[in-house]
């Protein structure tokens, strides 16, 4: 690769060690990356008020060329990107949990509106996503059936079902309306539970049937 002195520090360097600049003869910068970067930091710290001022303004008028910008390097440099990303993530993982979790704490409502309007425009991916997690995690899928079997039966209590009630009817129960009530969840409970072992009866009965046709 062809070398090149620069003017500033008079380190002779690959010239990819240089700006591209197509007013100079040989097409690079008369100062090398490292250089530029030392210098445009020291102003920064000099004029920083003037810097961030002069930034936001070029921002508020230039906004649609500042998008069609981004997205034109995007797709231009997407594997680039991807892999520069990649390799900061797994450089900075501890930092960016740290920055997510705070974020996540103080912008908890935001957060779950984002997250419940992707879902409700992404429905066949979250399913996907759900089923697989479900086969990689068959262990935390079972707790998760048990902590809501517990919840359930929690929710068979006196003064939860007397709430509910009270909310539905706007007038306090009775003691036979809460035992009705709680009779007819019951019920409904076994109902669900016969159905499933019917259809887990069902599904072996087909299966043996391809089986032995095999």
């Amino acid at each position: 690769m062809p070398e090149k002195k620069c003017f500033k520090c008079g380190v002779v360097k690959d010239v990819g060690e240089f700006n591209r600049n197509k007013s100079k003869k040989d097409g690079y910068s008369t100062e090398c990356k490292l250089c530029i970067r030392q210098y445009k930091r020291k102003y920064y710290k000099k004029h920083r008020d003037k810097v961030l001022n002069y930034q936001k303004n070029y921002r508020d008028n230039n906004i649609e060329r500042i998008k069609l910008y981004q997205k034109r390097y995007q797709t231009d440099n997407a594997d680039r990107l991807k892999e520069y990303k990649k390799e900061y993530h797994i450089k900075n993982r501890d930092k960016i949990i740290t920055r997510a979790t705070l974020w996540w704490k103080a912008n908890r409502k935001k957060k779950y509106a984002h997250v419940k309007k992707w879902q409700l425009k992404n429905k066949e991916k979250v399913h996907k996503i759900s089923q697989a997690w479900a086969c990689r995690n068959p262990d935390k899928v079972k707790a998760k059936a048990r902590r809501k079997s517990k919840r359930d039966w929690c929710n068979l209590k006196e003064n939860v079902l007397r709430r509910r009630l009270e909310h539905e009817n706007g007038i306090t129960p009775t003691p036979k309306q809460i035992q009705e009530r709680r009779e007819l969840i019951l019920f409904h409970r076994e109902i669900v539970k016969l159905n499933r072992r019917l259809q887990d009866v069902t599904d072996n009965e087909g299966n043996r049937g391809v089986e032995s046709a095999e």
